[in-house]
């Protein structure tokens, strides 16, 4: 079900995941979420970038350039971003979802995000918006302060990943638990930079079993048809993608799985 404003959340969820961008839930959680659901617990989604950016406002030539590799037009992307969300929540029966209504980084500050370098890169200090996230975490601890909340580890680098992982760290604490963000993780030597960043955090590591939801997680990521070839090379790409790591991460016993941390 999508909940349509702040007021509509309350203290009962046992999980709540903070998604960066739509699509990154099922990308890197989809298993242990469709897992927790048939378990009877109640999760809620929570995507950070859902507006739409100002029609009269230029875009850079990096936005064309994603626009272009999803085969959409600016007009219709974020509008069909967010139908690929809709089918992609309904292939996790039970999950509850809502669109907090920021800006992707293309949009929110073309100035500085205009290569895929600077997109993958130190967050600048100049970013326009992302500012009230802290705020916004709080507001959400608030409301659920019984719920196990999960965000980005920032793998990969991408600027609204390692935005919205600083803000959850400065609100929870270690209280926060951090997802591998995939694709990306999968990809060579991401893991090892961001754990070098990280270096001076304690840090534990909790591997779930997903061999009975990994089918599930695979067909709630097809539903992000626009995304497929653009961080995977195509459908049938993903599909060996998505098992390959799961299965390089899966818990003694497990065939596949995901993998969260906790940091000191």
């Amino acid at each position: 079900m999508r909940i349509e404003t702040l007021d509509q959340l309350g203290n009962t969820y046992e999980h709540v995941y903070i998604s960066p961008h739509l699509d990154d839930t099922p990308l890197s959680c989809g298993g242990a979420i469709a897992a927790q659901l048939a378990a009877g617990q109640r999760v809620l989604s929570i995507t950070l970038c859902t507006a739409a950016p100002d029609p009269a406002r230029p875009l850079s030539t990096l936005a064309e350039e994603f626009h272009s590799q999803w085969q959409l037009t600016a007009a219709q992307a974020v509008s069909a971003r967010l139908a690929e969300e809709r089918e992609a929540m309904a292939r996790l029966p039970g999950l509850d979802y809502w669109w907090a209504g920021r800006l992707d980084a293309i949009y929110r500050f073309p100035e500085a995000y205009n290569t895929r370098e600077s997109l993958f890169n130190t967050p600048d200090p100049r970013d326009p918006q992302f500012s009230d996230l802290a705020e916004l975490f709080s507001a959400l601890r608030q409301r659920m302060p019984q719920a196990t909340f999960y965000g980005p580890m920032g793998i990969g680098l991408h600027v609204d990943h390692l935005i919205a992982h600083t803000s959850l760290r400065s609100v929870f604490g270690n209280a926060v638990r951090f997802y591998e963000d995939l694709p990306y993780v999968a990809w060579p030597d991401t893991f090892d930079i961001r754990m070098a960043q990280l270096a001076d955090a304690p840090r534990s590591a909790h591997a779930i079993a997903i061999d009975a939801t990994l089918t599930q997680k695979i067909h709630a990521i097809h539903a992000y048809a626009s995304q497929l070839y653009e961080l995977f090379g195509g459908a049938e790409a993903m599909e060996q993608q998505i098992a390959g790591y799961a299965a390089s991460v899966a818990p003694t016993g497990a065939h596949y799985g995901e993998r969260v941390w906790q940091l000191g």
